[in-house]
């Protein structure tokens, strides 16, 4: 998954939380586990939203930040830098999506795809 987005998505950072589960709060995340995959935590993705200006966040799946809406809003609404959020869902339908911060802060409507998902999708192999 992490090379699928660095290669795909064309991403400068990957997250990973690898032992939360995506209903979890972000804030609470990877607080006492030690590093053990070379790519960052969600502590560190928090850390570099609030370090920068301007940030994309790119997830597969709209499962693939969180499924808590709650906790999703007050990320986005607590971190300005937070511009845009892609959910790259292309191995599964075909589609890239695109949000504006300020259309996910202002539609409540936007924000339900973030609630939760049946099931899990399935990766490509």
């Amino acid at each position: 998954m992490c090379n699928c987005l660095r290669s795909r998505s064309l991403v400068d950072s990957v997250f990973v939380s690898y032992s939360s589960n995506a209903s979890d709060p972000l804030h609470l995340r990877d607080k006492k586990q030690q590093k053990i995959l070379e790519d960052d935590n969600a502590q560190d993705l928090l850390r570099h939203l609030s370090d920068n200006e301007k940030v994309c966040l790119v997830v597969l799946d709209h499962a693939g930040l969180s499924t808590n809406r709650e906790d999703l809003e007050q990320l986005i609404n607590d971190n300005e830098s937070h511009q845009k959020l892609i959910v790259d869902t292309m191995p599964f339908n075909n589609k890239v999506t695109v949000y504006e911060r300020q259309k996910l802060l202002n539609k409540q409507q936007t924000m339900k795809a973030f609630e939760c998902r049946n099931r899990p999708l399935q990766r490509s192999k």
